[in-house]
Parts: structure tokens; C-alpha cells; sequence
């Protein structure tokens, strides 16, 4: 069975611009959401290591992970992923 996964959403920037990734299971989802911080990266020309990974849950029950990445120029940032679609599921 092939595995889909949709992105949508806002760029990823804060939590209410969430990039929205809908998958078949968490590995799929959490698989888009790197490759996602991949191509971000690479569109502004650096090269980024993991800095931590966080699940979040809203006030309003919606679950979030949150990457924080360090580039290549020592800077941080974080993405914000809405991840209610695959949240638990294996």
C-alpha cells in the first residue's frame, strides 16, 4: 500500500501558521515534516542540524511537533507542523 502525505497549510513559521501534514501514519508524517525543513533550508542556501523536536498540544486539543533547527550561519529557527491527521498512529 502506497503511502500519501499532503502538505498544506501556512509556511511553518508560528504555531498558527502551521504547515498542516496529512499522512497515513506517524513515520509517513514525521518523514514529510524533515524533508519539508530540508527544502526550506535548502532554499536559503544553508545546511541545518537538529537542535530538538517537541509535540505541542493547542489549548483547543490540536497537537503540533515543533523542529528547531541551528543553520549553517549559527542562527535558529523553528518549524511548526499541525500533525492531528497522523497524531498516534503507527
Amino acid at each position: 500500500m502506497e503511502t500519501r502525505v499532503i502538505i498544506s497549510g501556512g509556511p511553518g513559521d508560528t504555531i498558527e501558521n502551521a504547515v498542516v501534514v496529512t499522512a497515513d501514519s506517524s513515520f509517513a508524517g514525521v518523514e514529510a515534516e524533515y524533508a519539508y525543513v530540508q527544502q526550506a533550508c535548502s532554499q536559503l542556501g544553508m545546511t541545518w542540524k537538529t537542535l530538538s523536536q517537541s509535540q505541542l498540544t493547542s489549548p483547543g486539543g490540536k497537537n503540533y511537533d515543533e523542529i528547531t533547527v541551528i543553520l549553517s550561519d549559527g542562527t535558529t529557527s523553528n518549524f511548526y507542523f499541525a500533525i492531528d491527521s497522523f497524531f498516534g498512529k503507527l
